[in-house]
């Protein structure tokens, strides 16, 4: 039976597809699809996958924003005035 942490064995899933997808996107939680024990594929429906991928855009700018605390802190930053100047000079040289 699927249960509600939405895990469920293959036949079940083949037999209640239908059920699954409402249940999918009644209850905004991934399904995941065993057989015999084994995780063959997770399913998400369309609030869940919007879910995950905010989730790892969020993650990736927090890592970004940490990465430039680092490197600030390590001296390692220029003011934006400079860092034209050095980009502008570099490409009136060519």
């Amino acid at each position: 039976m699927i249960d509600q942490t939405g895990e469920g064995p293959l036949d079940e899933f083949k037999e209640k597809i239908t059920e699954v997808l409402e249940l999918l996107n009644k209850d905004n939680i991934p399904i995941i699809i065993a057989d015999e024990g084994k995780i063959e594929s997770v399913l998400q429906g369309p609030g869940s996958h919007v879910d995950a991928l905010q989730a790892l855009e969020h993650s990736e700018t927090v890592e970004a924003v940490r990465r430039g605390l680092v490197e600030a802190d390590a001296g390692q930053m220029r003011l934006l005035d400079e860092a034209l100047r050095a980009v502008l000079s570099s490409t009136s040289k060519k």
